[in-house]
C-alpha cells in the first residue's frame, strides 16, 4: 500500500514540476510586447498598402527624394513629391513633378511617367524594355521600404520562429550565385520595440521609433541599413504608411490620374509596336500661351523699353556735348 502512495504521489509531484517548470515560458510567449507582434505581422503578409510617404536619404552632396506610393496584389505606384507637395494634384504647368521615380503597374501592365508624358508597356514580359525597367526599380525601391529596408527579402513572405525567421529572396539575390533559397535572419528586442534586424548576406538595420500619429504601431519611423545614421548604405525616413484590407478604387495604380488629362500624352507600347493614342502638342502650346504673355506683347514691350533707353541716352548725351556758350551763366546781383 505503501509503495502504490509511493508512486503514486511521485508521478503528482513530477506533473506539478513539469506544469511550474512551463508555465513562465508559456507566460513569456503571451506577453510578447505588442508592438514586436505587429512588426512580425506587417512582414508576414503580402503588402497591401493604400498610402505611403517617405524620404529617400543619400549621402552629400547628393539631396534627398520624397516619394509617395501604394501597393495591393502585385500592382502599385511610386511618385516623387517636391517641396510642399501634400496632396496628389495632377502634373501641370504649375505643379511639375520633380526629379525621381515615376512609375507603377496595374496587371501585366507597367508605365512610367516623365513630365506629360505616359509611356505604358503592355503586356510587360520582361525588364528589357526602358519603361519595364524603370518601372521595375520603382516597385523595387518600395519593396525595400516595405520589408525594412532590404533589398534582399520579399516583404509578406517572413516566416517567424520567436525572435528568428527565413523568408524568400527577391530576383536581386535570386539571380546572383545565392540561389533562390530563403534567408535567414533575426531580430533584436529592446525596450518593447524591434531595435534592430539582421539579415544573412545583407547586414544589420537598424531601426528607430517616432509618435508622429502617421504610422501603426510597430512601424519603425527611421529605417537604416549601415553601421548608424551617418555610416550607411541606405536610409528612409517613413512620414505615413496606411494599411489596408484591400483597395476599392479601379483606377488607383492607374498613371492617368497622376497627370492633367488635358496636357497628357499617352503612349502604348505592345508586343514592341509603339502608338501615340493622346497627343498633348497643341494642348500644352496653349497651356503655355496662358500661363505667359503672347510674343506681340513681349516684343511690343521690348520695343517700348529699348526706345525709351535710346531716347535717355541722346539727351544725355546731347547734354554733355553741348557748347560752354550755349550754357547759361550764373546770375549774379
Amino acid at each position: 500500500m505503501n509503495r502504490v502512495f509511493a508512486i503514486i504521489f511521485t508521478i503528482r509531484f513530477g506533473i506539478l514540476v513539469l506544469f511550474v517548470g512551463l508555465y513562465p515560458l508559456q507566460a513569456f510567449a503571451q506577453e510578447e510586447p505588442e508592438a514586436v507582434r505587429a512588426f512580425k505581422d506587417f512582414l508576414s503578409k503580402p503588402p497591401c498598402i493604400k498610402e505611403i510617404r517617405f524620404i529617400q536619404l543619400q549621402r552629400e552632396p547628393n539631396p534627398p527624394f520624397s516619394y509617395v506610393g501604394g501597393m495591393c496584389n502585385g500592382d502599385f505606384f511610386l511618385r516623387p513629391l517636391g517641396p510642399g507637395q501634400g496632396e496628389l494634384s495632377p502634373v501641370s504647368i504649375t505643379n511639375a513633378a520633380p526629379v525621381g521615380w515615376f512609375a507603377g503597374s496595374v496587371g501585366q501592365k507597367k508605365w512610367q511617367i516623365g513630365g506629360f508624358d505616359i509611356t505604358e508597356v503592355y503586356p510587360a514580359n520582361s525588364a528589357r524594355h526602358p519603361i519595364e525597367y524603370g518601372a521595375k526599380v520603382g516597385e523595387s525601391l518600395l519593396r525595400a521600404v516595405l520589408a525594412m529596408g532590404t533589398t534582399a527579402l520579399e516583404p509578406g513572405t517572413f516566416v517567424w520562429n520567436g525572435n528568428r525567421f527565413h523568408a524568400n529572396v527577391t530576383a536581386l539575390v535570386s539571380n546572383s550565385s545565392h540561389g533562390s533559397a530563403p534567408l535567414e535572419g533575426e531580430i533584436t528586442v529592446r525596450d518593447g520595440v524591434v531595435a534592430e534586424m539582421r539579415v544573412a548576406r545583407s547586414g544589420r538595420f537598424h531601426f528607430v521609433y517616432k509618435n508622429t500619429g502617421q504610422l501603426p504601431i510597430g512601424i519603425p519611423w527611421s529605417i537604416t541599413h549601415g553601421k548608424n545614421e551617418t555610416n550607411y548604405v541606405n536610409r528612409y525616413l517613413l512620414e505615413k504608411l496606411v494599411l489596408a484590407d484591400r483597395i476599392s478604387e479601379l483606377d488607383y495604380f492607374e498613371p492617368y490620374r497622376h497627370v492633367d488629362p488635358k496636357l497628357a500624352s499617352v503612349t502604348v507600347i505592345s508586343n514592341s509596336t509603339s502608338k501615340l493614342i493622346h497627343d498633348n502638342t497643341m494642348a500644352l502650346v496653349a497651356a503655355m500661351q496662358k500661363k505667359r504673355p503672347s510674343n506681340a506683347k513681349v516684343l511690343l514691350v521690348r520695343v517700348a523699353v529699348i526706345g525709351f533707353s535710346l531716347l535717355t541716352l541722346f539727351l544725355l548725351y546731347k547734354k554733355l556735348l553741348r557748347p560752354a556758350s550755349d550754357q547759361i551763366p550764373p546770375h549774379r546781383g
